[in-house]
């Protein structure tokens, strides 16, 4: 699978992992704590019933536990954080950047407004302009880097692409450029969505993404371009 500059989705799919099996390690050990438990003082019966635990404490023991909570809390907290600054993120006076893109980069300017996305392709001209009867189509080339230049006119949207684990916030007044790719061919009727609310129709705030080969891409801003 192909990665983007700037494309963190593979550690942030290490970092699942890791809240994954220690989520599945806690429960299993409460599970077999829990078994452990009903088995051991389970009712016996009104004669030979086992008197229930009793609430003395055990300091050294809770103490240890305590520990142990907090040091896998400390490195989670490390570990998501240390995920969150991506080395190639760096803050400009224009906005955020993850670095400059590759010189084979097409560039689309991607900018949101309430409650629609318009996608330009200042190389050819290209304006595509979402309203609140046509839903806009991101075009883009396979297996190609693409660098998205991003702002609002408004309030803080979010471009979330789900099937590329990609999610950026877009400020008014501000730009952010990211660079991802798309490494198959296909279309995803609103694969794009808005994912910072934004107001009554927040939920409509979608767009779809069609995905051409290289060619068929070049054959479409012939065609569409200036």
């Amino acid at each position: 699978m192909s990665d983007g500059v700037g494309d963190i989705r593979r550690e942030f799919t290490d970092l699942f992992d890791v809240y994954w099996a220690i989520g599945v390690a806690i429960w299993l050990l409460i599970a077999v704590l829990v078994v452990v438990f009903v088995v051991r003082y389970r009712a016996r019966g009104d004669d030979d019933a086992a008197p229930a635990p009793g609430r003395s404490g055990n300091t050294p023991l809770e103490l240890t536990y305590a520990g142990i909570v907090a040091c896998i809390v400390a490195v989670l907290v490390w570990l998501t954080f240390s995920t969150m600054d991506d080395p190639g993120y760096r803050v400009t006076a224009q906005g955020l950047d993850r670095g400059e893109p590759p010189a084979d980069a097409e560039l689309v300017d991607v900018t949101g407004a309430r409650w629609n996305w318009r996608f330009d392709y200042p190389r050819h001209g290209i304006s595509e302009i979402g309203t609140d009867l046509r839903v806009p189509t991101l075009t883009l080339p396979e297996d190609r880097p693409v660098t998205l230049r991003m702002t609002s006119l408004d309030v803080i949207h979010a471009i979330w692409i789900p099937e590329r684990r990609f999610k950026q916030d877009v400020f008014p007044g501000r730009t952010t450029t990211m660079t991802v790719v798309f490494p198959d061919q296909g279309f995803w009727r609103s694969g794009g969505q808005c994912n910072q609310f934004c107001g009554l129709r927040h939920a409509e705030m979608d767009f779809d993404i069609r995905v051409l080969s290289q060619a068929d891409y070049d054959a479409w801003t012939r065609e569409r371009g200036r």
